[in-house]
């Protein structure tokens, strides 16, 4: 299984406006988390905004992306997206759920 982690910005919206609402739900609806848990203990975390975590089996950062740019599409909004991974992240200060 492979995570990517993607960041999907709207562009001239805030994180609390309706687009970023309907984003999160479009996001969720194909899989895409805005949660991560930590391997060792088993907590989980809320990423920062417009961050989102997927867990996939056979793809690659160019369906991943294909992927958030459909969600957000959806939103109406200009969008920009960044996807990284395939492999472990590490992250510090994110808020404990």
């Amino acid at each position: 299984m492979a995570q990517f982690t993607v960041r999907v910005e709207l562009h001239g919206a805030r994180y609390d406006e309706p687009a970023y609402v309907a984003l999160h739900a479009a996001m969720e609806r194909v899989g895409f988390s805005r949660t991560i848990r930590d391997a060792q203990s088993g907590k989980v975390f809320q990423l920062p905004p417009a961050e989102y975590i997927i867990v996939v089996g056979h793809t690659n950062r160019a369906e991943i992306c294909n992927m958030a740019e459909r969600a957000a599409v959806q939103t109406g909004r200009g969008y920009s997206v960044l996807v990284t991974g395939d492999a472990t992240c590490t992250w510090a200060h994110l808020e404990e759920l």
